[in-house]
């Protein structure tokens, strides 16, 4: 009975370390270890976490809770700290940016999929012109922290770069906590991990929080950062549907969720092109996963080759070309006669091959090659048939 105990236990030890409630991230609460008697910095107060321009806030038993103007008198979403930063607006011609930067406990392992999770809350003082809810903050994931200054360019106190990840939807909720959730696929050896805003305030969306002036500076709380590893989505890329047919899109057995039309069952029927998502709990996150279901043609390409014809000047049968059932993507006709000379080519299939008169009668060869779709793909065919010129 002891043993099965025991046995039982280690499982769910097992489950916890390596199943949802995994985190990659160091300290990613801020949590203070002891407090320090002089150090201020960030990477004292809340170890591994650095701030490369030492201008971050951190709320804390450390620190200070905060107030009114700093923070809103927000609590930390979780534990006993988080972190402030700005990351909208502008200081005359210079970005109104902070950054904070922490470490993972394992380079990122290539092509796998994972999640990184995060808590936000957006600060509103509007006597500090602080009125702005963004699309962010962003993250960044690179090798080694010198990756920063070295991979990263560096523009008016802006760190830009088109490797990061963020929100697509602005986040103005300042009544409590919001979370973040985005999925990535890793380019490997990932090991730090940078939080703000790596693009221009034209690039960002956002939105007022409050009074009636334009959005001028962007200051916003975050906590609990987490990155795991997760399964690959159970919905995705494109499905191919013929016109009048139907195709099954199925999840899992045991994947409780909803699909965008709001059923609940396992599988769906679609009988027209869409983009189709279903989405459930993954986790601590909500997850939607999508497929793109797109119509395609079904029908082989049938072509009709008239076997002769008459260029005689009476105005019947005058040229030669195929006639094609379907609109190819890539065409090419050539015509040799019978000892192997070229004598027509053409990449237009509305060309018609019309002889000159001198054209000796007899026998030719056309060979015919062209592309087109069929389920989704491009088709290559080549064909050679035989024709007869006929005076």
């Amino acid at each position: 009975m002891r043993s099965t105990l025991i046995a039982s236990l280690f499982t769910l030890f097992t489950l916890t370390v390596t199943g949802q409630t995994q985190n990659f991230v160091v300290n990613g609460g801020f949590e203070p270890t002891d407090c320090p008697s002089t150090g201020t910095t960030l990477f004292e107060i809340a170890p591994p976490w650095r701030d490369p321009f030492t201008s971050s806030d951190h709320y804390g038993p450390c620190t200070f809770p905060g107030s009114a103007t700093t923070n809103n008198n927000v609590p930390p979403q979780e534990g006993d700290g988080n972190v402030g930063l700005y990351g909208y607006g502008r200081f005359g011609q210079i970005y109104n940016r902070e950054y904070i930067i922490g470490e993972l406990t394992t380079a990122l392992t290539a092509g796998q999929r994972y999640r990184v999770s995060y808590w936000v809350h957006p600060v509103y003082t509007p006597q500090f012109d602080i009125n702005a809810g963004i699309d962010g903050p962003d993250v960044l994931f690179f090798e080694s922290y010198s990756d920063f200054t070295s991979s990263v360019q560096r523009n008016n106190y802006d760190y830009s770069s088109d490797s990061a990840l963020h929100p697509d939807y602005t986040i103005t909720e300042l009544n409590e906590w919001t979370q973040v959730c985005l999925n990535f696929t890793a380019r490997g050896y990932e090991r730090y991990i940078a939080l703000g805003t790596f693009r221009t305030d034209e690039e960002v969306q956002a939105e007022l929080l409050g009074g009636n002036t334009q959005p001028t500076l962007g200051y916003y709380l975050i906590d609990n950062v987490v990155v795991q590893p997760i399964d690959e989505p159970v919905l995705t890329g494109t499905r191919e549907l013929c016109p009048g047919g139907e195709i099954t899109l199925t999840v899992p057995d045991g994947l409780f969720g909803e699909w965008d039309d709001g059923s609940t069952a396992l599988t769906r029927v679609i009988d027209e092109p869409g983009t189709y998502s279903y989405g459930y709990q993954d986790g601590i996150c909500y997850r939607v996963d999508q497929v793109v279901v797109e119509e395609v043609n079904c029908t082989p390409c049938n072509v009709y080759y008239p076997s002769a014809f008459t260029p005689n000047g009476d105005g019947t049968n005058e040229v030669w070309m195929p006639v094609f059932e379907c609109a190819p993507i890539e065409y090419q006709l050539e015509i040799y006669d019978r000892i192997g000379n070229l004598v027509f080519q053409t990449y237009d299939r509305n060309n018609s091959w019309s002889p000159p008169a001198d054209a000796q009668e007899g026998t030719y060869v056309a060979i015919l090659r062209f592309t087109y779709e069929l389920y989704g793909d491009r088709t290559v065919i080549q064909e050679r048939v035989e024709v007869s010129l006929m005076r």
